[in-house]
């Protein structure tokens, strides 16, 4: 499983965004309408970007744990067979 970074294409603008706590291409879709809806609040991408960038991610949703021996695994608290197989 990888971190989120992309290329936005917005207007005639591009960002990079990324998300280093955030994986999964359900994610990116979340992203993009997040960042929609900041920038009709007038947010600026800048503060937009860096508020990706610096997200330190939801206890729960896609949580790396390490187990003894170095063994890795995610937690997610998904609810429903939809949102289970996005995971």
């Amino acid at each position: 499983i990888a971190p989120i970074v992309c290329m936005v294409h917005v207007l005639d603008e591009e960002y990079v965004v990324k998300a280093p706590c955030m994986m999964g291409m359900f994610n990116v879709y979340n992203i993009l309408y997040a960042m929609h809806a900041a920038r009709i609040c007038g947010i600026a991408q800048d503060n937009i970007l860096l508020g990706l960038a610096t997200f330190s991610g939801v206890k729960g949703r896609l949580e790396k744990q390490v187990l003894p021996h170095g063994v890795s695994c995610y937690v997610d608290y998904a609810h429903t067979p939809g949102s289970y197989t996005q995971v």
